[in-house]
């Protein structure tokens, strides 16, 4: 049975004047993929993780209390990493501890994952 895809396009196309950057690409997402990307709490733990970074206002701008936890987000880290890069000025500590945060998110997931899926098959 076919399920109707929750998105689609055909024949995407997207050029900056005579350079063609994106031909002709066609996209289905059948329901449920976001969540098998996502999981059942994805979406619930990447929220409050965006919100708490310094992606939307300054960290001094936040209550002191928050401060703490905002400078040790993750996704500060990366935003400042990407914002400092585009802009041209010095990252400072940005990138490395981008990819601490990412060597740390592997290496706590990466076995869990592998630990969950073998489980899973053995059932």
């Amino acid at each position: 049975m076919n399920a109707t895809p929750a998105i689609e396009t055909r024949a995407l196309r997207k050029s900056y004047g005579e350079v063609v950057a994106l031909g002709g690409v066609d996209l289905s997402v059948g329901p449920g993929i976001v969540f098998g990307l996502l999981g059942r709490y994805g979406f619930t733990i990447i929220f409050p993780l965006t919100f708490i970074s310094s992606a939307f206002v300054p960290i001094e701008s936040m209550p002191g209390w928050l401060q703490p936890i905002a400078e040790a987000n993750p996704v500060t880290f990366m935003v400042d990493a990407v914002r400092a890069l585009f802009i041209g000025t010095p990252a400072g500590n940005s990138i490395w501890g981008t990819l601490v945060w990412c060597a740390v998110i592997v290496g706590v997931f990466a076995p869990l994952s592998a630990w969950r899926y073998r489980r899973a098959v053995t059932r």
